[in-house]
């Protein structure tokens, strides 16, 4: 008898996971998808999709298919802990598991995806409910990369979906020569590549940064820097699926000018660092959130037209007295702090729009102004006054 086989469609909402599952399994095997199931059951009171009931008869028809050893399909966010199981339960169970994994940029472009379903007929999911999932998904990716016997990752940032990453049987067969910035913090350097190329880069990194120390042993603030850029170079390298480029010492390296800022995110943590007298020097430190890890140089952001009409999606990086950075795509912006009436939070995964030179956040309700004080009458707005 032929090994039973279990299909795990996963990724945040409105990543595109019906559009795969559609293409390679409808009609070959069973699709267990809670979403299907909740459109032939009654509405909830308030005219809502009977989420809560759908996903009980989920959880019995999988056990039920798992019991009978069938092959078949499940849909999922893999927001939770019920799908892991499963594919445990499978995988003991004498199955071949499959995972196929579709991820997106942010919450931000999972929340703006759902939107764009609704206005076409589709079901709705509040924007608190893709955020929470959007951050358990990508926590739970490489676990559900270990359990699998194979695993699919592929981007649908753009207008078509791109595959990054083939494994199976605990080896990477395929990593594409890029990587977005989602699937390198969701994925874990040693399931990206070979084992034995990641150890390799180890021994290089710490090459260079012997060397560095041995050329610039008076200036720990320059050594400091160039190490941090050899690592980077190195880890763009492993991303890229090229040898580690040599890193340069001394006049060749790039001279950082007084007053440079930047934001760091990794090992969980996001610091705010400025250069001042050769070295860098750590202003603010806090929890990295779901910002994705990167070394992102503030004073190089690119400065945002104001008068140009139109959004920028993305996760802030930092906010200053004067401006606002945004991570947008793989370009760090700068927006004008002064131009906000609501100013983001770090880490908010925020949706900026521009009209009239004004920037608003569209993920947010419109702040309402202040009453007046005690003895104040209201302001009186002429017609030449902003409503």
């Amino acid at each position: 008898m032929d090994q039973p086989q279990l299909w795990v469609f996963a990724g945040p909402n409105g990543a595109g996971k019906s559009t795969i599952a559609d293409h390679y399994v409808k009609d070959r095997i069973p699709v267990v998808n809670p979403d299907n199931i909740a459109r032939d059951l009654p509405r909830t009171p308030d005219g809502r999709l009977d989420e809560l009931e759908a996903g009980k008869r989920a959880l019995v028809e999988r056990k039920g298919r798992l019991a009978a050893r069938e092959n078949f399909a499940i849909e999922t966010t893999m927001s939770g802990n019920s799908e892991l199981k499963l594919m445990r339960d499978a995988s003991a169970a004498g199955f071949k598991v499959n995972l196929v994994y579709v991820g997106i940029p942010n919450a931000a472009a999972s929340a703006a995806r759902v939107s764009t379903r609704v206005q076409a007929g589709g079901h709705d999911v509040p924007l608190a409910e893709t955020d929470r999932r959007y951050a358990r998904t990508m926590g739970n990716l490489p676990e559900a990369m270990r359990i699998a016997d194979r695993s699919f990752v592929l981007d649908n940032s753009g207008e078509r979906h791109r595959l990054l990453l083939t494994r199976e049987n605990d080896r990477t067969r395929f990593e594409a020569r890029s990587l977005p910035a989602w699937a390198v913090a969701a994925i874990p350097a040693d399931m990206r590549r070979d084992p034995q190329l990641v150890r390799a880069d180890h021994a290089n990194l710490r090459v260079v940064e012997t060397t560095i120390a041995r050329n610039l042993p008076n200036n720990p603030g320059e050594a400091s820097a160039l190490a941090m850029s050899a690592k980077l170079a190195i880890q763009k390298g492993a991303i890229d699926g090229k040898p580690a480029p040599t890193v340069a010492i001394g006049r060749q390296a790039e001279r950082v000018p007084d007053g440079a800022e930047k934001v760091s995110v990794m090992n969980g943590s996001r610091l705010h660092e400025s250069y001042r007298d050769g070295q860098w020097t750590v202003q603010t430190s806090d929890p990295q959130g779901m910002l994705p890890r990167g070394v992102y140089r503030l004073d190089k952001a690119t400065p945002v037209k104001p008068e140009t009409d139109r959004r920028y999606d993305g996760a802030v990086l930092h906010v200053g007295k004067a401006g606002v950075y945004q991570l947008h795509g793989d370009t760090v912006l700068r927006h004008d702090r002064s131009r906000f009436q609501q100013v983001p939070s770090i880490g908010e995964a925020a949706k900026i729009e521009y009209s009239n030179g004004r920037a608003t956040l569209a993920n947010r309700a419109p702040q309402s102004p202040a009453p007046p004080g005690p003895g104040k009458p209201p302001e009186r707005k002429g017609p030449d006054r902003e409503r």
